[in-house]
């Protein structure tokens, strides 16, 4: 043999390296399809996750300082309308005087 001058692969070396290949392919495959179901899967369970219920606080337009007495007040009503918002909002209702205040609602719907 000469310099330079690769001797000819045989068949079964041939075959061999091929089904190196093919086997390296395979795992490769796999590894991805494994990585992208564990991503779907947690996607899905957060999507799954409910939403905590609507949270109900008082507000107060400013510091009594820049508007004396005459400042205003009123129900902040933040999160996702469920079906306990009712339940939540009798609770808060019975620790405050809630007739004739505003409420102001920064809601999306539940869909159940």
């Amino acid at each position: 043999m000469s310099a330079g001058f690769a001797a000819p692969k045989s068949e079964t070396a041939e075959k061999q390296g091929t089904a190196l290949n093919r086997f390296m392919v395979g795992v490769l495959t796999l590894a991805i399809g494994f990585v992208v179901a564990s991503i779907q899967g947690r996607v899905s369970a957060k999507d799954n996750a409910k939403p905590p219920s609507m949270n109900f606080e008082w507000r107060t337009e400013g510091p009594a300082e820049s508007c004396g007495q005459d400042c205003r007040i009123w129900i902040s009503a933040t999160g996702v309308i469920t079906e306990h918002t009712a339940r939540d909002f009798e609770a808060f209702a019975k620790l405050h005087d809630v007739r004739g205040a505003t409420l102001v609602l920064d809601s999306e719907v539940d869909p159940l």
